[in-house]
C-alpha cells in the first residue's frame, strides 16, 4: 500500500514501496536480450559479406549496438548487476544509464556516417561535430544519473538543468 501525503498544493510525495522483483520482469529481460541477440547475429552477416568497406563498419557499429543491448538485458535477466538506491531510498535501475553510454555515442557516429553516404572514401565528414555532440551526450547522461540518484534535492535540481541544457545542445 502507497501512502501520500500533500505537502503543498502543488506538490505530492508517495512514500517509497517496498522493492519487489517480478519474475515476469526477468522473462521480459531475457526476451530482449534473445531478441537483440539474433540481431546481432543478422547484423554480423552484413559485416562480412558487404561488397564496400564503409557498409561494413557501418554493419559492424549496429552490431557493437546489439552487443551492448544483449549482454546487458542478460546480465539484468540473470541479475548480474547490483541494485543502487537514490539518496530519497528509492530503488534504481543504473544499468539502462550504462546502455545508453554505450550506445548512443555509436548510434551517433553511425547517423553522421549515414549523412555522408554518397563519399564512400570518408566516414565522417566532420568529425568536430561529432566529438562536440559526443562530449554533450556524455555530460547529459552523466548530470541525468546525478540527478536521478539525488531527487528533487537542490543540488539535484542543478543536475537536472545541467542535463537539459545539454540536450537542448544536441538538438541545436
Amino acid at each position: 500500500a502507497v501512502s501520500w501525503r500533500l505537502t503543498t498544493i502543488f506538490e505530492l510525495h508517495a512514500e517509497p514501496p517496498d522493492v519487489i522483483v517480478m519474475q515476469q520482469t526477468k522473462f521480459m529481460e531475457g526476451i530482449a536480450a534473445v531478441i537483440f541477440g539474433i540481431s546481432l547475429i543478422v547484423q554480423s552477416s552484413g559485416v562480412f559479406f558487404q561488397a564496400t568497406p564503409k557498409k561494413r563498419i557501418l554493419h559492424s557499429l549496429a552490431v557493437y549496438i546489439n552487443l551492448a543491448c544483449c549482454s546487458t538485458y542478460g546480465a539484468c535477466a540473470l541479475d548480474i548487476f547490483p541494485h543502487f538506491e537514490t539518496v530519497e531510498g528509492m530503488p534504481t535501475e543504473f544499468f539502462r544509464i550504462f546502455t545508453w553510454a554505450n550506445t548512443t555515442t555509436i548510434m551517433i557516429l553511425t547517423i553522421a556516417a549515414l549523412g555522408a553516404s554518397s563519399n564512400k572514401n570518408q566516414l565522417v565528414p566532420d568529425w568536430n561535430l561529432v566529438l562536440r555532440t559526443w562530449m554533450c551526450d556524455w555530460a547529459m547522461l552523466s548530470s541525468g544519473a546525478m540527478q536521478h540518484y539525488l531527487g528533487t534535492t537542490p543540488v539535484g535540481n542543478l543536475f537536472l538543468m545541467f542535463a537539459l541544457m545539454c540536450q537542448w545542445r544536441i538538438y541545436r
